[in-house]
This record gives C-alpha cells, structure tokens and sequence, in this order.
C-alpha cells in the first residue's frame, strides 16, 4: 500500500499528462499499486477505481497517531507548526489522522514536517450525517467548477460530485462512474422521488433536493448548479425532463453491511 502525499492527484487513462484524467485521490488516501512504471504506476483508490498516477505524488504509509478526521470545510488552508506558513490545502472530505491540540490538529506530513489545520475546520472521520445536512452540503458547493474527472472541491464532475458527498456524510463509497452508479439502489419513478435520490440521465448524473429540484455537476452552467426538474420552466429544465432516465434510492446501511 501506498498513501497520496499530496492535497490532491489526479489518475491519468495512461502514464502521461497529456493522457485523459479519469479521477482523482485526495491527500493520505491508501492506495493499491498495481503496475510500476518507472516514473508512473497504475493504483487503485478505496473506491476500486484505476487509473496511472505519477509515482512521486505517492509515499510510503506511515502508522497513524491520533484519531482519524475528515475536513468539512470546502477547503483549508495547511500551515506548518514551525513557521506558520501555508504549506498546502485540503479538499473537503480529505481523511487525516492527527492530535487535538486545543484550537489545532496537528498531524504529520510526508515531507517530515508537521502542519496543522484548525480544529472548526474538521469532524470526527466516522461521523455520519443526515438527510438534511446532505442538502445543506450540496448547496454550500453552488458555483464549484466543472472538472471532467473530478473528485474534489476544487473542480468536480457529476458523478465524482455525488459520490464525494455521500461519502462524506455516510462514509460509503458509491462507485466512481455514472454507468454504475445507476445499477445501485432500488429503481424510483419521478414521481415518487424523495431527497437524496440520484437522478439519471444520458452519461449524467444528479441529486435529487425536494420539490422538483437536482443539484448538480454539468457542463452546462461549468459547474454545480440547482435546476427544476419537475415541471421546469426553463428550456434547460425541460431538456433535462426530457432526458430523465429514472432515479435510484440508496440504502446506505445496506452499504455499510
């Protein structure tokens, strides 16, 4: 095993930048390393999606010390405990072990030095959320830039949107792509829709809010957006209606399981 020793990777179709970006991998994620190639390797994320990323962004795991956290904030800023200067920024959901030091959590970086986020800025890792403050979340991410390939709050795609914030409130992985992300749940019809459904459309995915409404990740608006998708009023709107290719409803305890 390997763990990513940046704020964030991207994993490439093939060993070369100039190569498709399929997904990404946040700061300490483990990752399994798969087919060394010199100055590239293929891994596999936690979520069991591959791609080839630059061996250097990848380090040796290190035993934890502390308890594990996970930021809630869209992002923060990493200052090092020994100067106070920024070091990097972490993502949204990006997993960390460190120890509470009144105001502070202070962790190790691969680097060797130690850095240290505010302690408002992160939750327990294994805390769970609920169905309202899965809207609230997805709200906060209005504007976030569209990202083909993206896992983060720097810049996602639809489904990396989706799964990133499901995983963060439920501490389940969805699977990485829209292609199968629909084979998962029960079916739902429009109609019967309830908050938290995943709404399906050709190659695109979205989650469903309440009355009439999806947030999501598109190429349309570059970025998420909150559109009408029962009984729209817009031409956008109604493509999507158009569009609409069912809902599935996730039971996350069966996912725990």
């Amino acid at each position: 095993m390997k763990c990513v020793n940046k704020s964030i990777i991207d994993l490439r179709a093939k060993p070369s930048t100039k190569s498709e970006r399929v997904s990404q991998a946040l700061f300490g994620a483990q990752v399994k390393v798969r087919q060394p190639k010199g100055e590239w390797c293929l891994i596999e994320t936690p979520d069991d999606y591959q791609g080839f990323a630059e061996t250097k962004h990848l380090s040796a795991s290190f035993p934890p010390i502390g308890s594990e956290w996970k930021v809630k904030e869209l992002s923060v800023s990493v200052h090092c405990v020994a100067t106070d200067q920024v070091l990097t920024r972490f993502a949204f959901d990006t997993r960390f072990f460190a120890q509470s030091d009144g105001d502070h959590l202070i962790f190790a970086l691969p680097t060797g030095e130690e850095g240290y986020v505010p302690r408002e800025a992160a939750i327990a890792a294994e805390t769970t959320q609920d169905m309202a403050l899965l809207e609230q979340l997805a709200r906060a991410f209005m504007g976030t830039p569209y990202l083909w390939g993206g896992v983060s709050s720097f810049g996602f795609d639809c489904s990396g949107f989706v799964q990133r914030l499901l995983h963060f409130c439920f501490n389940v992985w969805l699977p990485r792509d829209t292609a199968d992300q629909r084979r998962i749940g029960k079916p739902v019809v429009l109609e019967e829709l309830k908050r938290g459904d995943l709404c399906f459309f050709p190659g695109h995915v979205a989650l469903y809010l309440g009355d009439g409404v999806i947030i999501h990740s598109n190429r349309y608006h570059n970025g998420v957006s909150i559109d009408q998708l029962v009984e729209p009023k817009d031409a956008y709107g109604k493509e999507l209606l158009r569009d609409f290719q069912g809902a599935r409803r996730v039971t996350f305890e069966k996912l725990h399981a």
